[in-house]
């Protein structure tokens, strides 16, 4: 936290030519017989000495992935010149997800727990042709596969999965091919993620979703990106994972 103070409205130094100091709290035990955990509140608006808070965070609240699951936050207050004690009555409701959209499957595998993609399928002018992950593909295949994508815990079965997002890299050799979905996010999807598929154009511009011109002859990778709807360390929002899938184009041999 951060604090400035004021005697009769004139600005008082808190440290060297400082006017705003940090304050570090720590729960104590002020030997009343009420216990630990209390901290001193530091905001006083009233009475000629006064103290205001300039970033009011109180505390910060460690936690660990055997902790998911639902918890209630409440605050209670105390007078300490009397021990008085003010129980609080407004409680807040908070769930803890440490775990992101993915995680190594536990013996045995768990399809559930893990994020995953695949090269399942390929197409040349019309023709199948033998399609496995990093596999060499002349320019103008239309490639399609599949993901899934879920938020498991690690404690607490809850999920609340957030969005995804598939694309090729690098983007300047693809001309601007693109991964079809290339995003999709809660609500359209469940909270608890789903599984699809996906499909890329090489360069067949007979066929739906071609580059502008065909990608090049390049090795590339298609990345499927996933994040769940957590809010994190108070600053930002999505525990986040990826997994990549690689593959070479090469020239297509002449008509």
């Amino acid at each position: 936290m951060k604090k400035s103070e004021f005697i009769n409205g004139f600005p008082q130094m808190c440290g060297f030519f400082e006017f705003v100091c940090d304050v570090n709290l720590m729960a104590v035990d002020d030997g009343d017989g009420l216990g630990d955990g209390w901290y001193e509140y530091i905001e006083d608006i009233k009475g000629p000495h006064t103290r205001n808070l300039l970033v009011d965070t109180l505390a910060f609240w460690h936690t660990s992935a055997a902790m998911e699951g639902m918890w209630k936050i409440r605050i209670t207050a105390k007078d300490p010149a009397t021990s008085t004690v003010f129980p609080g009555l407004q409680e807040v409701v908070v769930r803890i997800d440490n775990t992101a959209p993915t995680a190594p499957p536990p013996a045995p595998p768990d399809p559930s727990a893990a994020i995953k993609l695949a090269i399942t399928s390929a197409t040349f002018l019309g023709e199948a042709i033998p399609a496995v992950d990093c596999g060499q593909f002349p320019v103008g295949t239309i490639l399609t596969g599949t993901y899934e994508v879920h938020d498991p815990g690690t404690t607490s079965t809850d999920q609340h999965f957030g969005s995804l997002s598939l694309g090729v890299i690098p983007v300047g050799p693809a001309h601007g091919a693109v991964v079809v979905p290339g995003s999709r996010a809660f609500p359209v999807v469940p909270t608890t993620g789903e599984a699809g598929t996906w499909t890329l154009n090489t360069g067949d511009m007979a066929e739906p979703n071609p580059p502008t011109t065909p990608m090049q002859a390049c090795g590339y990778v298609i990345r499927l990106s996933a994040s769940d709807r957590t809010i994190v360390n108070s600053g930002y929002v999505g525990l986040s994972a990826t997994a990549d899938v690689g593959f070479c184009l090469v020239e297509a041999p002449p008509a």
